[in-house]
């Protein structure tokens, strides 16, 4: 039996709740609650709310919610507004017994703080770029009250505090290639003994950093993996020096243990993906090692070699790693599928009494499963309706569950139980509404056909490359959101035509002509900047652009998540096309891998678009060769295009098209350059 109720939300919102009758019981039977309208991007327990469970949920429209789960019956105790989507929510401890404070960080680049019932912030702090991840710290100020820890794409972590949002202090982290946004956050032992513990920093560059959380100060910053994933846990004492330790995974598809003191590798172990998250047990495993007797300490507190660690993959897999001493790289002692790429894996309660606490995890086909701790075995399993894009534990009724936001607009609340299954109703994706030749225009004039004339050979066509964008920009492949409004600007007012790949495809066959003027705007990588910033520019003047993407990192901080490139694409503003599933060199690669990289990507694609086919790709960091290129040109692609500088003429392989790279040291008189066919700026 199915059974739908409309609850009037605050200010006249109206809220589906769909509960989904399993045969459990009442207080076990999982729901889902939402509209399509509004997606959520992030979730966490309201630990200090008040006596029934909560949940606070964070939306792409700005919206914040905190949810009632009493009697499994949710309702919105409280509800307010934020300028950009929500990133990521704190509570902040109170200082009393009152309600704690809430903190939200935004893709607008904000830090909010929301005290009690209050609907309007009592403060906010202000980054250039978006905040993507918080924590909470000690009081450090001095007030009584706990300071927060907030950090993202500009490349630094602050100290705010939790009373006023004042910066105390702020750490930046500087790179030649710019790459060091801030992926995760989170605090450890007290390094200096000042009594105050310290910041763990988990950058996308594959550095790790510990910053002491009283000055400010790094205290030490190293090199771990490849990075370019979310993957950061702390740990209990590992190496017995009396620190809590760090847990790292990313792109390079092993998990590291690291010690606290000063990042040295203490144990590692690898999967056959890029790692999306890393969860601890933060108890006794006494399933695998005995029952703890009473009065004994748990594992946080004293070293444990027999502690484990659990993983999600790109891949989809779901491991255990025993984090026993090694002397090589250890094998997952289990694994279990998801079947699509993982966003996220918990340690949950101890769901089928074996003694060992067990796990919980989701994936981008919208499966959230819970296994065995102890031996990796399916306790339950559901599906939703879209990618399944964040996971956390909530308590309702006495019971644990687990709550789980997707993409097509509903937060799940499932109850962590054996045997339990249901599957949603899959609302599809939006579907793909591809330009029309015909519907081509020249930059901001709408009444004007672009359609090639018969015959016509522009000597030239420019394809522009752009990385990020944002307000402010650090990254050396980044270009700055006013910089990128004047390159559209002038593309608008001196008359360019955007035309597409196939255009020029076609026009190198022989097949068409070819606009004066052309223009091709393409982006590499997904990054969240192209949905906050250059798709509304691109959209206001008319423009449309390809985006390139790498299909492991969708999701990621300072990435766009599917719901945003569908509707992109779906606009015809970004038209979505292949960059490889995690981005390796592909001359380097053997040609299994590449085949392995260029159809995982494209099955990703097809997938999350409503069966698009992709027909054009870009070489990862430009690498390619000869056989690289044949691998490409076999696999059914129009078309690949390089960082090699440079127009591109009828002469130009097809597999070989060069493109302009627009990066943080481009100047204005850089692009009027090109567009005027110099390649370099006039001399000063």
């Amino acid at each position: 039996m199915t059974a739908r109720v409309v609850l009037a939300g605050l200010n006249g919102l109206l809220l589906s709740l769909l509960v989904l009758a399993t045969g459990c019981a009442a207080a076990r039977q999982p729901i889902a609650y939402g509209s399509p309208d509004d997606v959520p991007l992030c979730l966490a327990p309201a630990r200090h709310a008040s006596p029934e469970a909560g949940l606070l949920v964070g939306y792409q429209s700005g919206r914040l919610q905190r949810l009632s789960l009493a009697a499994n019956q949710p309702s919105v105790a409280w509800q307010a507004k934020v300028d950009g989507g929500v990133l990521a929510l704190l509570e902040l401890s109170p200082p009393g017994s009152g309600r704690p404070d809430l903190i939200a960080s935004t893709a607008t680049g904000q830090a909010i703080c929301f005290r009690g019932e209050a609907t309007e912030p009592v403060w906010h702090f202000d980054s250039t770029c978006e905040v993507s991840c918080l924590a909470e710290l000690p009081d450090v100020d001095g007030d009584g009250v706990a300071e927060v820890v907030a950090g993202g794409a500009d490349h630094a972590v602050h100290l705010l505090s939790g009373k006023t949002g004042k910066r105390i202090w702020g750490c930046f982290f500087p790179s030649q290639e710019g790459d060091t946004y801030v992926s995760r956050l989170s605090v450890s032992s007290d390094q200096d003994r000042d009594g105050t513990p310290e910041v763990v920093v988990w950058l996308w560059s594959g550095e790790l950093a510990v910053v002491s959380g009283r000055s400010g100060n790094q205290i030490w910053r190293k090199k771990i993996g490849s990075g370019y994933t979310d993957a950061l846990t702390t740990a209990q004492d590992l190496d017995g020096d009396g620190l809590g330790d760090l847990l790292v995974g990313g792109n390079d598809s092993t998990l590291r243990a690291c010690s606290s003191r000063d990042g040295s590798i203490l144990w590692s172990g690898r999967v056959g993906r890029p790692i999306r998250d890393v969860a601890m047990s933060r108890a006794s495993l006494s399933g695998d090692r005995g029952e703890r007797e009473e009065g004994q300490q748990p594992e946080t507190t004293r070293r444990s070699p027999d502690a484990a660690a659990y993983v999600c993959t790109a891949g989809g897999d779901v491991a255990r790693f025993d984090l026993r001493p090694q002397s090589g790289v250890s094998a997952a002692r289990w694994t279990a599928s998801l079947g699509d790429v993982c966003r996220g894996v918990i340690v949950t309660t101890d769901v089928d009494r074996d003694g060992t606490p067990d796990v919980a995890a989701c994936a981008e086909n919208g499966v959230v499963a819970v296994f065995s701790g102890k031996t990796g075995r399916s306790l339950s399993s559901w599906r939703v309706g879209d990618t399944a894009r964040a996971i956390c534990p909530v308590h309702a009724d006495d019971i644990e569950h687990l709550a789980v936001a997707s993409l097509d607009g509903m937060v799940h609340v499932l109850p962590a139980v054996t045997g339990a299954s249901a599957a949603a109703t899959v609302r599809p994706p939006l579907r793909r509404n591809e330009p029309r030749y015909d519907d081509r225009r020249p930059c901001g004039e709408a009444d004007l056909p672009a359609k090639p004339a018969d015959g016509a050979a522009a000597p030239r066509v420019l394809i522009l490359l752009y990385h990020d964008i944002l307000p402010e920009m650090f990254n050396h492949y980044g270009t700055s959101v006013e910089n990128f409004r004047a390159h559209m600007d002038m593309l608008v007012r001196e008359k360019y035509t955007c035309v597409s790949l196939d255009q020029i495809a076609d026009w190198i066959e022989g097949k068409g002509g070819m606009p004066d003027r052309a223009v091709c705007i393409t982006f590499d990588g997904q990054y969240q900047g192209q949905y906050t910033y250059a798709y509304p520019i691109l959209r206001e003047r008319k423009l449309f652009a390809t985006s390139y993407i790498t299909t492991d990192w969708i999701g990621t901080v300072n990435h766009s998540d599917w719901h945003q490139i569908r509707e992109m694409d779906a606009a015809g503003i970004l038209d979505v096309q292949n960059h490889t599933i995690n981005h390796p060199y592909l001359s380097r690669c053997e040609r299994s891998e590449v085949v392995l990289q260029l159809e995982g990507c494209n099955e990703a694609i097809r997938r999350h678009l409503d069966g698009k086919i992709s027909r054009h790709h870009t070489y990862p960091a430009g690498a390619n060769d000869e056989q690289v290129r044949k691998i490409v040109r076999e696999a059914g692609f129009r078309t690949a295009t390089t960082i090699r500088p440079g127009p591109v003429t009828r002469t130009h392989d097809l597999m070989g098209l060069p493109r302009y790279m627009l990066c943080t040291h481009k100047t204005l008189e850089h692009f009027n350059a090109w567009l005027t066919g110099n390649d370099a700026p006039p001399a000063h």
